[in-house]
C-alpha cells in the first residue's frame, strides 16, 4: 500500500471538490468513498478537514495524505480532463440512472413507506438512502461533463499518451512495474490505472522509450523511473467508470 502512494503519489485531482462543494458531510464512509475515488490508496492516514463560508458555495474541503495535499475551492476555475469516449459512458450511466434507477428508487421508497409506521422502517430508510446515492451520482457526473477539458485520445506512435500502457523501472528500488495511463474518471491504482493528472501521469506523457523521467510527487519529495516499454492500446469500454 505504501510502495503504491510512493511510487504514484495520488491523484491531485480532487473529485472530492466536485462531489463535496457545497455539501459536505462530514461522514467518515462517504469521505472514505471519496477518497478512494479520488485514487488515495491508504485511508488511514488521511487527515479531512471542512471549512464553511457564509454561503455553502464558499465551503471547501482540504484532504491531506502522505505525499501530497488536495485543497479546491467550491468555485474555481479547475477543470477535469476528460475524452470523448469518458463524455459519452458518462451521458449514458446518467441516462440509465434518469430513466430506469430513478424510477425504481421511487418505487421503492414508495412501497417501503407503505409499510406503516417509519421511525423504526429499516426498509424505508434503506430505500430512501439508495435515492438519494443515485441522485448524488446523476449531479457529480454532471459536474464532471460539465467542468470537463476534452483532450484527444491519440498520441505519437513512439511517444507515452492516454490508454498507453507503460513499463516502467524504478529506480530507486529497481523494481520494474506496467501501468496504464488513463483520464481521471478510469483511474485506479489499485488495478495498475493511473490518472493523466497524477504526478506519475503528467511527468510520464509525451516522454518516449528509454527516456528517464523524474517524478516529483511533492516539494520535498520525488523520484526517477526509466521508460522500458510503451504498448498502444486503445479505449475498449473495460476501464469502467469511477463509483464514488
Amino acid at each position: 500500500m505504501e510502495g503504491s502512494l510512493r511510487q504514484y503519489g495520488g491523484d491531485p485531482f480532487s473529485i472530492s471538490y466536485h462531489a463535496c462543494s457545497g455539501r459536505c458531510t462530514g461522514n467518515e464512509s462517504r469521505e472514505k468513498g471519496l477518497a478512494e475515488a479520488a485514487g488515495i490508496l491508504d485511508f488511514k492516514n488521511i487527515n479531512f478537514y471542512k471549512f464553511s463560508g457564509k454561503d455553502k458555495q464558499e465551503e471547501k474541503c482540504v484532504v491531506q495524505y502522505p505525499g501530497n495535499h488536495l485543497n479546491r475551492q467550491g468555485s474555481g476555475g479547475m477543470h477535469n480532463q476528460l475524452t470523448e469516449n469518458d463524455i459519452k459512458r458518462m451521458k449514458e450511466e446518467i441516462e440509465h440512472r434518469k430513466l430506469v434507477v430513478r424510477k425504481e428508487a421511487l418505487e421503492a421508497v414508495k412501497e417501503a413507506r407503505a409499510q406503516g409506521d417509519l421511525s423504526e422502517n429499516f426498509e424505508y430508510y434503506a430505500a430512501k438512502r439508495e435515492k438519494n446515492r443515485n441522485e448524488s451520482r446523476i449531479r457529480f457526473l454532471e459536474r464532471m461533463i460539465k467542468t470537463a477539458e476534452i483532450i484527444p485520445e491519440d498520441s505519437k506512435e513512439d511517444e507515452v499518451g492516454v490508454n498507453n500502457t507503460v513499463e516502467l523501472l524504478f529506480e530507486e528500488d529497481q523494481t520494474v512495474e506496467k501501468i496504464k495511463i488513463v483520464t481521471t474518471m478510469r483511474g485506479n491504482s489499485l488495478e495498475g490505472l493511473v490518472s493523466t493528472e497524477s504526478p506519475i501521469g503528467k511527468a510520464l506523457l509525451g516522454h518516449k522509450t528509454g527516456d528517464r523521467v523524474y517524478v516529483e510527487v511533492n516539494g520535498s519529495y520525488g523520484y526517477y523511473v526509466v521508460i522500458r516499454s510503451i504498448e498502444k492500446t486503445v479505449d475498449d469500454g473495460s476501464d469502467k467508470i469511477r463509483s464514488f
